[in-house]
């Protein structure tokens, strides 16, 4: 019964397949391709996982319509579900599976037989073989063109019916820019790619072109091509007509002649790039409208001439004849016909005036002393600018010139002018003589020359006196007397006018009666006494002759004199005659007289003197030779001398400091018989004055701070044009250890030279000082650097390619004979240390287990060392091991230093690991260097190298890393170390090996507080400042006995002190911050700059708007405020005074910036010289005392 039941349910358990096992999706497929057609998405039916012994009856059918083309026939779960086909002809097929699975089910009773039925149908899409094509693009041709002031966008539709393609890219300028989707829309794929208008280039042309393929390898391309073209701007232009500018109103006014010709300057510009936007032509309109400037000129050549038009700009210069009024408009036009504004001017052609001038009362001559009216006329006083008379002594007149000083200027709105001539108003017009006068009428109309007529009227005088001259004795009109010789001139006397009548006096003059000296002792006949006047007869009368007389002297000795005798009525008119050519001359002349001479340096201009040489007299000619230590610099000739001293400047040269200047004068007479008188007078010695300027302090150039071998230290050339010399010292210790020894000067390889190479190298620090001279040998001492010169120091050492292993394959393959005997094997042996020098290092290799011992060849660095050794080294270092030395030529006690070191196979023997860390060695052969902890020791032994000392962690409660580089100074047995941590806390620690108490031998002096972490060594300068960078960008002046800040300098915005200031024998101190600036500063600077903490009241000043600041947004204190009665109580006791309200909020305000308290402590001690200056039981004294 069970049994019948099991069949029962076997046949009864079947279901069908769920939809999710059959391939649902189209198949889009090409006619007479080989189709791989797949029904199932799995690579058979799944029935379920508990489902054994699975069978499956498939068959597959390809269908169209209701006709099958395709039977797979019975396939079983031995053969593939999936078929390949060639669809014959475009259209929609079926794939259909038609499958029944049975297996078997364990019931846990039985085993249950379980079927399942599966019916999958797929469609496929059968179409044509089709090639992609470009149907359309964003440009249609080969010469488009697009304006360069928005971006570029190129792009193409492609038209694929398959919808397969494979490769769509776009390319410009055949350059691969984008690759597109290959995601139709619809059969359409659409590709573009846009260049952004910054990266156009005028007149250029892209090339914008597609290719697309589908799976087939069918291929399509299509192209495009675009210029771009610069969006064209309109060009300007400007011109003037003879300087009238063009405007773009109605234009400025220009006046010219009729008939003149007027230059048209013209200038156009167009700041367009392309050269299809440039300039064309400009236009020019005098009034037949605008036209081609070209227009313009007769020929080509002449164009050229006086025309340039380029892309950008163009100039033109056209001569047009003004023939009439005209209205001249210029306009410039581009190559796109894009135009300017037009520009005008308004050019007036004027004509001459024409003027005429008469004399209204009578055509007669006057008489001397009569009025004459004069009258102009004018044609007309259009654009008059000008309308006046003049009156000339002289009838060479130029009319048309018009005068400088009219005697009347008339309206310029009235044809006529008239004007009354008083005798009296006009010049130079003799009383004795009959003379002519010149009117004349003078019009200038704008823009054109003037025009003029003249009349000339003629004054008759029947009075005057007449003077006769002796002749001339000499060619030329001259007159030679001697002194004591007799000058004789004949005088007609008649009346000068109608009132005149009597001569009331006749005088002689040197020179003019003006500007000369009246002559004594002329001889007037009738004119004896004082009061004596002489009767001058009437017109009608006939002349009065007498004859004057003098008889020359020696004070009017000269040439070509000229003497004047002027004869004055009782009117106060005067007639007057000139001797002139007149030289008087004495036989003997006198000796001339030379008063000194003066050298006076000039204050304003060093080297430069004043020579004067003054008192002179007698002198015609003057000579004198300036000497300089009996060379000749300046000789000088002054011929017809007649002043009565002479100056001059005498500029001297550097070359000539401390020499003796003298200046000789010679004094020479003469007379015109050929005879001289001769006087020559020598200064005294001046001492010439004239510093060159000192040179500049120099600076080093990267010199090292330790060095293990010969090295060069290089200083930088002056450029102050002064240096001519350098000079380098240097001395055993640090730059204040100067003082105590006698500096060496080192032997340069020439007067300028900029460096030196130190060769001879003992043991220790040595402080180097370079001092730049001028030719004066004024010097100036420069940058000091102390430089270690350090003993070579192995850390370890290896021969890392040296095995047993490749030993053991060496010995092998030699056995096999696989390599000759012969074949030699090399190692490279490595070492690290410190102080090693790459031409003065040598190693030596001895073999330990046999005793040899050897030089290897070796390259070093000043950290490392890599030789290349034998097999025999390499053997002996896997048996037994090597032993190292190497020097590098630093001698102590005339003893070359030396560095051992042991090595093997397990490594090197334990050596301190010096090259992390910068260290310092003492004169007691001490080796400092800093450390995690703070502060470590060596001892240095120069026969065995170091040994571990002490190290000293400053603080417990805080951590004290150092890495900067300790400074010592060794007195005695006893070592004084200074260091900064990165705990911004500079120590001074003292090292004194004799100390019978061991926790003695090791102790902190003092503490200094920063507000950064010091990463510099320190420094000490030869008066015994001590100098700490730190990263607050400070640096502090320090007592180096006491720790109290003198001054702190700020570098603000520098980032901090990176390296070791470093000081100058002339005061200066070199600092070198973060941003790799070095900053030099001196006491100036110092000064001027940095806070002194010992003038607290000054500071309070200088930091007023910082704590106004504060007080007001932070801190408001009364007076139970604790920090401000500690503070109160502190200036109390230590400055025995109230502190005033500007001190408390300043010392307030450095608290709350981070300034220690005991920083503010110090620096009201430092500010009290009663305990700043005091030592130790003074201070205690006088601190109790105040308490």
């Amino acid at each position: 019964m069970r049994l019948i039941t099991a069949c029962f349910l076997l046949f009864l358990t079947s279901f069908n397949v769920l939809a999710s096992q059959c391939e649902n999706a189209v198949l889009n497929t090409i006619v007479d391709e080989n189709t791989v057609v797949k029904t199932l998405k799995g690579s058979r039916i799944y029935m379920g996982s508990d489902v054994q012994d699975q069978q499956d009856n498939v068959v597959i059918k390809i269908k169209r319509g209701n006709n099958t083309l395709y039977n797979s026939g019975t396939l079983n779960e031995t053969q593939s579900y999936v078929i390949s086909y060639r669809f014959p002809a475009v259209g929609v097929y079926t794939a259909e599976l038609d499958a029944t699975s049975y297996g078997f089910r364990e019931t846990g009773y039985d085993r249950e037989a379980v079927s399942l039925d599966t019916n999958c149908t797929r469609q496929i899409n059968v179409l044509p073989l089709t090639k992609p094509q470009v149907i359309d693009s964003t440009h249609a041709d080969l010469s488009n063109e697009h304006l360069n002031d928005h971006d570029l966008t190129g792009g193409f539709t492609v038209h694929d019916e398959g919808k397969d393609l494979v490769e769509l890219t776009l390319f410009v300028n055949a350059i691969k820019k984008q690759s597109c989707h290959l995601t139709p829309q619809g059969t359409t794929y659409v590709c573009r790619y846009t260049i952004s208008k910054r990266n156009l280039e005028i007149d250029k042309k892209y090339t914008f072109s597609i290719f697309a393929k589908d799976r087939f390898g069918n291929t399509t391309q299509g192209s495009f091509k675009v210029t771009v073209r610069e969006k064209n701007t309109p060009p300007t232009v400007s011109f003037d007509v003879d300087g009238t500018s063009g405007s773009t109103a109605d234009g400025d006014t220009h006046f010219a002649a009729l008939g003149s010709t007027v230059s048209i300057n013209i200038a156009g510009t167009d700041g367009d790039e392309s050269v299809l936007n440039g300039l064309s032509d400009i236009l020019v309109d005098v009034g037949q409208g605008l036209k081609s400037v070209r227009e313009y000129f007769n020929s080509l050549p002449s164009y050229n001439a006086a025309c340039n038009i380029k892309k950008n700009s163009a100039t033109c210069k056209i001569q047009y004849r003004l023939n009439a009024h005209s209205h001249i408009r210029v306009q410039a036009i581009d190559k796109k016909s894009d135009t300017s504004d037009i520009h005008s001017v308004y050019a007036k052609a004027v004509t001459p005036a024409v003027p005429n001038i008469r004399r209204l009362d009578s055509d007669v001559s006057p008489f001397v002393g009569d009025s004459i009216t004069l009258e102009a006329t004018l044609d007309s006083i259009e654009n008059l600018e000008a309308f006046y008379l003049c009156q000339f002594s002289t009838g060479n007149v130029d009319v048309d010139a018009g005068c400088s000083n009219p005697i009347k200027r008339c309206s310029l709105s009235d044809t006529v002018c008239r004007h009354e001539v008083e005798y009296s108003s006009l010049t130079g017009i003799p009383y004795n003589t009959i003379t002519s006068q010149v009117f004349t009428v003078y019009a200038k109309k704008n823009a054109v020359n003037g025009k003029g007529k003249l009349i000339q009227v003629t004054y008759r005088n029947f009075y005057g006196i007449h003077f006769v001259l002796p002749q001339p004795n000499q060619g030329g009109n001259q007159h030679k007397y001697y002194v004591g010789d007799e000058i004789s001139i004949g005088v007609s006397l008649s009346a000068l006018g109608i009132s005149s009548t009597a001569l009331t006096s006749l005088k002689l003059y040197e020179g003019g009666p003006t500007t000369g000296r009246e002559v004594t002792g002329l001889q007037v006949p009738g004119m004896l006494n004082l009061g004596d006047v002489i009767a001058l007869p009437h017109p009608s009368q006939q002349p009065k002759e007498i004859t004057v007389k003098w008889l020359t002297t020696s004070q009017y000795i000269g040439q070509d004199k000229t003497f004047t005798l002027v004869a004055t009525d009782n009117n106060g008119r005067t007639a007057s005659t000139s001797l002139t050519g007149v030289h008087i001359e004495d036989p003997i002349p006198e000796t001339p007289k030379i008063g000194g001479v003066s050298i006076t340096p000039n204050s304003e201009s060093i080297g430069q003197y004043h020579v004067k040489i003054y008192g002179l007299s007698d002198t015609k000619q003057l000579r004198y030779e300036v000497t300089i230590a009996g060379t000749r610099v300046l000789s000088k000739s002054i011929d017809d001398f007649t002043g009565i001293e002479e100056q001059f400047v005498v500029d001297t040269r550097v070359a000539d400091h401390n020499k003796e200047l003298l200046v000789e004068v010679t004094a020479v007479n003469t007379s015109s018989s050929g005879q001289s008188a001769t006087r020559t007078l020598v200064s005294l010695p001046e001492r010439i004055i004239n510093h060159e300027m000192a040179p500049h302090s120099p600076v080093f150039e990267g010199p090292p701070t330790q060095a293990g071998g010969p090295y060069k230290i290089k200083w930088k050339a002056n450029a102050d044009g002064v240096t001519s010399r350098y000079k380098l010292k240097y001395w055993p210790g640090l730059p204040h250890d100067q003082a105590n020894v006698l500096p060496i000067e080192l032997n340069l390889s020439s007067d300028l030279s900029t460096e030196f190479t130190v060769t001879n190298l003992a043991f220790g620090r040595y402080t180097y000082q370079v001092t730049a001279c001028n030719s004066q040998d004024n010097c100036v001492d420069g940058q000091q650097v102390t430089l270690e010169h350090i003993a070579p120091i192995f850390s370890s050492a290896e021969i890392p390619g040296c095995t047993a292993a490749v030993i053991e394959a060496i010995d092998e393959a030699r056995a096999d004979n696989e390599v000759p005997n012969s074949q030699a094997y090399t190692f490279t042996l490595k070492a690290l240390g410190v102080g090693f020098s790459p031409s003065t290092s040598y190693l030596y290799v001895r073999i330990r287990k046999t005793g040899q011992s050897f030089r290897v060849g070796a390259t070093a660095t000043a950290n490392s060392v890599n030789a290349t050794v034998s097999e025999r080294v390499c053997r002996g270092y896997l048996n037994g091991g090597l032993a190292l030395t190497i020097t590098n030529a630093v001698e102590h006690n005339e003893q070359e230093l030396k560095s051992h070191i042991v090595i093997d196979r397990t490594g090197s023997e334990y050596r301190p690991d010096l090259t992390g860390r910068e260290y310092s060695v003492s004169d007691n052969l001490y080796l400092y260097s800093g450390s995690k902890k703070g502060l470590r020791a060596h001892k240095f032994n120069p026969e065995y190298g170091l040994t571990f000392a002490w190290e000293s962690q400053f603080e417990s409660t805080l951590p004290s890393e150092v890495i900067a580089k300790p400074l010592v100074e060794s007195q005695g047995t006893t070592d004084y170390i200074y260091v900064g941590s990165l705990n911004h806390r500079f120590y001074k620690v003292t090292h004194d090996q004799m100390q019978p108490i061991p926790n003695n031998r090791v102790l902190t002096d003092w503490v200094l507080n920063t507000r950064g972490p010091i990463l510099a060594q320190a420094n000490i300068d030869e008066h015994r400042n001590l100098y700490v960078g730190s990263m607050d960008e400070s640096l502090y002046s320090v007592n180096a006995q006491s720790g109290n800040i003198q001054w702190q300098y700020v570098f603000p915005g520098s980032g901090g002190l990176v390296s070791q200031p470093t000081v100058s024998g002339s005061g200066r101190i070199y600092v070198t911050t973060k941003d790799g600036e070095l900053n030099i500063i001196d006491d100036r600077l110092i000064d001027a700059q940095a806070l002194k903490w010992e003038y607290i009241d000054a500071l309070s000043i200088l930091f007023a708007d910082e704590i106004a600041i504060w007080e007001h947004s932070q801190w408001h204190p009364d007076q139970s405020h604790v920090e401000l009665a500690g503070l109160a109580r502190a200036v109390y006791v230590l400055l025995q005074r109230a502190p005033s309200k500007k001190e408390l909020s300043f010392l307030a305000f450095l608290l709350a910036e981070g300034h220690p308290y005991n920083e503010i402590i110090n620096a009201l001690i430092n500010a009290n010289p009663a305990l700043a200056n005091a030592n130790d039981v003074a201070f205690i004294s006088t601190f109790f005392n105040y308490l």
